[in-house]
């Protein structure tokens, strides 16, 4: 009987699994947010600053692979990694999909969109409604617009003629003055726990 290393593969299976966490995490742009795992149960809910509660269920993920057992004996631990390389992007891909589903069925629901073509009026619009952080120097944190690959050039022209625009920058920087104010109340009137 052949010797069955368990340490060994038990090693080896957390480091691939580990590696396919953080390829997870690169390939998706919503890794930022913070997470929490749920575990039990088959949904959960969100409820919003002002009651509003968002009950979801849970979807499921997975991804596949076909491997020929042939190849197995010439792999490297660089061919695995490729392969779990493609893996991840798969996962994170479907991960990138349900939350923008998620997020599309949020915005319809509370009426926190705003839909036309990309100007600097438009884009105003859409920060005022947004929460946004700011670290204690002042600087915002965290912050993510998803657009279309399509509308990439639009919005770096749009932000362009916002900073060369002097009326525009300045009506820019008195939105983002004021969601500062709203972000220090919003912390002033956190209450600390012990």
């Amino acid at each position: 009987m052949l010797p069955d290393f368990i340490n060994a593969k038990n090693i080896f299976r957390d480091e691939l699994f580990n590696y396919f966490s953080q390829r997870v995490k690169i390939n998706n742009p919503f890794a930022v947010v913070p997470s929490k795992a749920v575990v039990e149960g088959d949904g959960a809910k969100i409820i919003r600053e002002d009651g509003d509660e968002a009950p979801f269920d849970f979807k499921r993920i997975s991804t596949t692979i076909e491997h020929e057992f042939k190849n197995i004996p010439n792999q490297t631990v660089d061919d695995i990694y490729k392969i779990f390389d493609k893996m991840a992007a798969d996962f994170a891909r479907q991960q990138f999909q349900i939350a923008i589903e998620e997020i599309d069925k949020s915005t319809k629901k509370s009426g926190n969109r705003t839909e036309g073509p990309l100007t600097p009026k438009l884009f105003f619009e859409t920060i005022k409604m947004r929460l946004i952080p700011f670290n204690e120097k002042g600087e915002t944190e965290n912050q993510m617009l998803i657009l279309h690959p399509d509308k990439m050039e639009d919005f770096e022209k749009m932000f362009k003629e916002i900073e060369e625009n002097e009326e525009l920058r300045k009506e820019y920087d008195e939105i983002i003055n004021e969601k500062k104010r709203e972000w220090r109340d919003r912390e002033n009137s956190r209450k600390l726990v012990d």
